[in-house]
């Protein structure tokens, strides 16, 4: 965590992606430094694919669960743009909704799993991998959301997310690799 803190102080317009598990730590540690320091965030959890796009062969893709597209089309294209104007992909409803532009900051920091799919990696300076094992994944996961919730992450989105970690071999290609219990 000291090596992502000193890189977001000694750096400016930079873009930094923070990938993991499900319960890694990712989401936690954006929140702390959004709230510390003059960061913009962005949370893969809001282009998450809609139900009409989620086809057998689109899921059996690495990270086919991503709105990859969109999420390029309205934040990775913008990047260099004074505001972004992104919208949220609300999974209860399943629509998209509006939300306020988002003010360019010093460094943006794109987290959640998904964050470097092969697509998007042109668009980092600085890649950060989180890890924890099974057991202490299934505890957070669990303590966050519940036993059903905790139920459906592992039949649907952990699988997703394995095959996705391991198809693409996410963790070789960072700056920094962060293993958390």
């Amino acid at each position: 965590m000291k090596k992502l803190i000193e890189y977001i102080n000694n750096n400016k317009n930079k873009v930094i992606a923070l990938d993991g598990p499900s319960g890694s730590g990712k989401s936690t540690t954006a929140k702390y430094l959004e709230e510390h320091f003059d960061v913009l965030v962005f949370h893969t959890d809001d282009y998450f694919l809609p139900m009409e796009r989620k086809t057998r062969n689109r899921l059996n893709q690495p990270g086919g669960n991503l709105d990859y597209e969109r999420m390029e089309e309205e934040v990775f294209k913008h990047l260099k743009d004074e505001v972004i104007i992104s919208n949220f992909f609300n999974c209860m409803s399943n629509e998209l909704e509006k939300r306020q532009p988002a003010k360019k900051k010093s460094i943006i920091i794109v987290e959640g799993v998904y964050s470097l799919h092969p697509r998007f990696q042109k668009y980092y300076d600085f890649k950060v991998y989180f890890d924890i094992d099974r057991e202490h994944q299934y505890n957070r996961i669990q303590e966050r959301s519940g036993d059903f919730m905790l139920e459906r992450f592992k039949k649907e989105w952990i699988p997703l997310e394995d095959k996705y970690f391991d198809e693409l071999n996410i963790k070789k290609n960072v700056d920094l690799y962060i293993k958390n219990h």
